[in-house]
């Protein structure tokens, strides 16, 4: 929850005047910083409380676009230059599609969606640009969805929903059908999927700025000194 709450802070911070901003921010940062240490709080036993996260999470973290790209990354890098650059080379990849994310928020903010639009659109790029995604991170951004003025988002947010759905399938204990080789290609194929998608919204954004719609836009006869 923290993560989504840092994009909306951002956005927030963007249509703020720049008089109330600091006290924003102060009141922002008291409210993440209650929320983490309660997240936290769990966990003060040792590191080894995480431990299941590894096991339980893992498989599903497989849908992350920039975790494909990574894993790509370090098996070119390890094979040239050994597994520790390969390695270096994966984190690299995940931070740049962060920073890439950071660039894509700035042309959401300053586009002419409404609050709840903006913050759907800027959700859903933030989950498909995480190095670590899971089926559920989808409520981060589907409840926006109907909010969505340009149809081409509200079909990529359910597209996405429905991709994260199915990587649960063969997330049973092994047996039968349900073999690494088939959790494989159902998780790779779902990150692959799920890259395109990114990489088609991140055109259309830095493209258009994601304007609203003409069929929504107000006409020049509506606005103030428009004639009649």
């Amino acid at each position: 929850m923290i993560v989504p709450a840092l994009a909306l802070w951002l956005w927030w911070i963007a249509h703020t005047e720049r008089a109330k901003r600091a006290r924003h921010v102060i009141t922002h940062f008291l409210l993440v910083g209650a929320a983490a240490v309660a997240a936290v709080t769990p966990y003060i036993a040792g590191w080894h409380t995480l431990t299941p996260f590894a096991s339980l999470g893992g498989v599903e973290s497989w849908a992350s676009p920039s975790h494909l790209v990574g894993r790509g990354a370090q098996a070119i890098v390890s094979l040239a230059a050994g597994s520790n650059a390969g390695a270096e080379a994966a984190s690299a990849v995940e931070a740049a599609f962060l920073l890439f994310f950071l660039v894509l928020l700035r042309r959401v903010a300053g586009s002419a969606d409404p609050p709840p639009a903006a913050w759907g659109i800027a959700l859903l790029l933030l989950a498909l640009s995480m190095p670590y995604l899971l089926p559920w991170y989808a409520a981060w951004f589907a409840p926006f969805l109907g909010l969505l003025a340009d149809g081409t988002f509200v079909f990529a947010g359910a597209f996405a929903a429905g991709v994260l759905a199915m990587t649960l399938i063969p997330a049973d204990p092994l047996h039968g059908s349900t073999t690494p080789a088939v959790m494989d290609g159902v998780h790779y194929g779902a990150a692959s999927a799920l890259l395109v998608v990114l990489f088609f919204l991140a055109s259309r954004v830095l493209r258009n700025g994601h304007p609203v719609p003409a069929a929504v836009r107000p006409s020049p006869s509506a606005a103030p000194g428009g004639n009649a």
